[in-house]
């Protein structure tokens, strides 16, 4: 910047302010293209967070009807084994009237072929 040379040196003025024009319009179209970026980001995040909590909690519904199923299915298990108990019970009770007659010394000297056809000739 000499003394006498102005139009050089407004020249350089000018350069120097449209490049500041250019770096503002960059910051501002720069921050228009990541805030949209962001709120896309954003928006993603979210889907992949709901679609995540939505499979877990399908997981655990899926997981509560098997604990329902096994639940439901012991019940009818035990409910059966009480039934059949019971049946039994009925049945083996002149079963057990009839073989507490035989005394000591028979059941000892019995054999278990003997006993198994002991009791289907009583049965029949």
């Amino acid at each position: 910047m000499k003394a006498g040379d102005s139009v050089e040196m407004n020249r350089m003025f000018r350069a120097r302010i449209y490049a500041q024009f250019f770096t503002l319009i960059a910051v501002v179209v720069g921050g228009m293209y990541f805030k949209t970026e962001r709120q896309q980001r954003k928006e993603f995040e979210r889907m992949v967070e709901e679609r995540k909590s939505q499979e877990k909690r399908d997981a655990w519904l899926r997981e509560l009807e098997i604990r329902d199923k096994e639940d439901k299915d012991w019940r009818q298990r035990h409910a059966a084994m009480e039934a059949a108990a019971a049946e039994a019970g009925k049945k083996t009770a002149p079963h057990d009237a009839a073989r507490s007659a035989i005394e000591r010394s028979e059941e000892k000297s019995i054999g278990v072929l003997d006993a198994v056809k002991e009791l289907l000739s009583r049965r029949n």
